[in-house]
């Protein structure tokens, strides 16, 4: 009997105004839809041909020079 009344009391103290719910809503949707946006921009870009993806085969970073 005493939880309810505990969460009654913890729902008034800790209450949004109304600028503060609309602050919350604003940023909350705004944030997904960032997120499926660039979620789709990723999905739908075309597929990558393996042979396109290629590195030089010799690659010469300098850091073997002094050892011989």
């Amino acid at each position: 009997m005493m939880f309810p009344l505990l969460a009654q009391e913890a729902a008034k103290a800790f209450a949004l105004n109304s600028a503060g719910m609309t602050m919350m809503v604003v940023s909350i949707t705004s944030v997904l839809i960032l997120t499926f946006f660039c979620l789709y921009r990723v999905m739908t870009l075309p597929p990558v041909e393996i042979d396109d993806m290629h590195a030089p085969q010799n690659i010469d970073t300098g850091d073997t020079k002094d050892v011989y």
